[in-house]
């Protein structure tokens, strides 16, 4: 098992060791949907196809944030905001608006995560503020 900082690009990852020496760890599949960039993570090394060391998140010890900025916009009849930091990134349910702001697509919105990504859904939260 080894610890680090997720560093989210998409469909795959590292995790950042910090420490002279080590490599970091890619990440891929359906583990990455536990955690967020910048989490502190746990995981488990298992070899690749490659014979490269690959990672598999087993828990998530630190949220690195408890909002996210986003676009936001819809898909089907809910409303989502994706992520503007990460290409390819996981978009975060809406879940409701705070008192006064509406829905508006396309505008740059902050979410407060109020439920955690697991593996069977994504991360989701509250607009709380609309920044443009």
């Amino acid at each position: 098992m080894v610890r680090g900082v997720l560093e989210h690009h998409g469909r795959f990852a590292f995790i950042l060791m910090n420490v002279p020496g080590k490599q970091d760890l890619m990440v891929r599949g359906p583990t990455l949907r536990l955690a967020m960039n910048g989490d502190t993570v746990e995981a488990r090394i298992q070899r690749g196809r490659e014979g490269r060391s690959l990672g598999e998140i087993t828990r998530v010890l630190e949220r690195a944030k408890r909002t996210v900025v986003g676009i936001l916009g819809k898909r089907g009849p809910a409303w989502t905001a994706t992520p503007e930091e990460e290409e390819d990134a996981l978009p975060i349910e809406v879940l409701g608006f705070e008192k006064g702001l509406g829905p508006q697509p396309g505008a740059v919105v902050v979410v407060r995560v109020t439920r955690w990504p697991t593996m069977s859904s994504a991360a989701a939260g509250v607009v709380q503020e609309v920044l443009g």
